[in-house]
Order: structure tokens, then C-alpha cells, then sequence
């Protein structure tokens, strides 16, 4: 089931690709590991096709269809240190875009409330999850300042937005952000 990104406009589409635009130009783009050489030269066509014109669910299509995620990773046991080969998940393709996505989403949003003078973004759920983690119910309805939300992410682009939002490690939490609009600063 795909996100439900309550403003998702033309407004926060262009503030999106002007964060991805500005992680480039910071050398910051986070480009997966578990993108295959094609993958990673097509990594950022992708995913700024799919920021101005499409969602999330298209750009995890595209990396399944295209092929553009590797069979297998190299990952180290943490309690051993034994190296080993694992196949990549068979959601992998859908983890990333929607990760990716949902990132420059809420960097999107926070910029938005920024320019419209409001303070506070709040944590809802954008995507029907069938077991969603305690945690990451609790945080719904939590505010947080806008603009220390996008100093966050920006500062670190590499960083899963589930802990900016210090929830423990995992994906598809669900969760994503909208504009506090009766917190106006003005």
C-alpha cells in the first residue's frame, strides 16, 4: 500500500528536489549500497523524476522492473564479527524509495512551514502498516520544530528518518510529517 502524503503539491514537490539538488551539490546524495553499478548512475534521475512527477511506489517500481538492486550484500554479524552473503530482502527495492522519498518529503514539508511562518511539523501515519511497532504509534501526534526537524536531515543525509525520530532501527514505520498550522509564529 503506497503513502498517503497529505501535501504532496506542486509547493513541496519543488522544495524536494531543491533538497536533493542541494545534497548534491554537497556531495551528500545518499546512494544505497545495495544499488548495483547501473542502479547508482540511475539513482538520481529516479528519484528526481519520481519527487516531480510520480510517488514513491513508482520509483520502487522502476528500481524493481529496471533491475537496479544487487541479489545479494555482504553483512557482519554484530554479536560474532563473521562476515558473510545474504540476499537483499525482496521489498528492498520498495524499503528504499519509500525511505528515500518519505527523507526529502519531510524535508519538503519543513521548508514549507518555514516559508509560511509556522513553527511545529507532526508526526502522523502516511501509510497503512499491518503490525506497527509501539513505538512508532506513540509518536504520532508528537510535534517537532520545523526547522530543527530540516537541520536534522540535512546534516545527515545517510541517517534513516526512523532515528531522527528515535524510534529503534527498522524500516516501515509509516510514519511521516504535515504543517502544525495553528502554531503560527507571525
Amino acid at each position: 500500500m503506497a503513502f498517503n502524503f497529505n501535501d504532496l503539491d506542486a509547493t513541496t514537490r519543488a522544495l524536494m528536489q531543491d533538497e536533493i539538488l542541494a545534497d548534491v551539490a554537497k556531495r551528500r546524495l545518499y546512494v544505497s549500497l545495495r544499488l548495483n553499478a547501473t542502479g547508482q548512475t540511475q539513482w538520481l534521475e529516479l528519484l528526481c523524476e519520481a519527487v516531480v512527477n510520480h510517488d514513491e511506489a513508482w520509483l520502487a517500481d522502476q528500481l524493481r522492473q529496471l533491475q537496479l538492486l544487487n541479489t545479494i550484500e555482504t553483512r557482519t554479524d554484530h554479536k560474532t564479527g563473521h562476515v558473510f552473503q545474504a540476499k537483499i530482502p525482496r521489498n528492498a527495492h520498495e524499503v528504499l524509495a519509500e525511505g528515500e522519498f518519505n527523507r526529502y518529503y519531510v524535508r519538503g514539508i519543513c521548508r514549507k512551514a518555514q516559508q509560511s511562518n509556522y513553527v511545529f511539523v507532526r508526526v502522523y501515519r502516511a501509510k497503512i502498516v499491518v503490525h506497527p511497532r509501539p513505538e512508532s504509534q506513540a509518536l504520532i501526534g508528537h510535534e517537532f520544530n520545523a526547522s530543527g526537524l530540516l537541520n536534522d536531515l540535512q546534516s545527515n543525509p545517510a541517517i534513516a528518518l526512523e532515528r531522527v525520530f528515535a524510534l529503534p532501527a527498522g524500516p516501515n514505520t509509516g510514519l511521516s510529517v504535515e504543517i502544525v498550522k495553528n502554531a503560527n509564529a507571525g
